[in-house]
């Protein structure tokens, strides 16, 4: 079994990152914001970072591990990338299980990702400054300085 979570801060690229994986190397995607998003749908909720906090807020900070977790073993997935990766207690959940997993970090540069960012019509700052702000704020939220200790 080969399973690889794939982290990162906003417009750093995961996505690509996890995409390239699948296509090129035939990975089964299981991403974390998918997830969120599906079960948002599900209430009748939008699928804003906003909701997908108070989800997280609601069901605590790892129930998409668990459920990551979950269907990995009832699929019996042999290659697995884990998308959208974000807070340290979901990296944990899934190194219990899954011990040999792999968490790589993608980064980029804070212009390249605010760049990223203008260019999406959903989570776009309105200016540098509120794209800072946004970084401050997640951090604070998600604990990436401890996620990325685990690459």
């Amino acid at each position: 079994m080969f399973i690889i979570a794939v982290t990162g801060l906003i417009g750093s690229g995961k996505d690509e990152v996890a995409n390239y994986l699948v296509k090129r190397y035939g990975f089964t995607l299981l991403d974390h914001s998918e997830i969120m998003g599906k079960i948002l749908k599900e209430l009748g909720k939008p699928q804003t970072r906003e909701e997908k906090r108070r989800l997280r807020l609601e069901r605590g900070n790892f129930f998409t591990a668990e459920i990551v977790n979950q269907k990995i073993k009832k699929e019996k997935l042999e290659r697995v990338i884990v998308g959208s990766l974000r807070r340290p207690e979901e990296f944990e959940v899934l190194k219990r299980e899954f011990p040999q997993a792999l968490l790589v970090v993608v980064e980029a540069r804070n212009r390249v990702r605010f760049e990223r960012l203008q260019g999406r019509k959903r989570d776009a700052p309105n200016s540098w400054e509120a794209f800072l702000a946004a970084d401050r704020l997640e951090e604070k939220g998600y604990h990436f300085k401890k996620t990325f200790s685990y690459a």
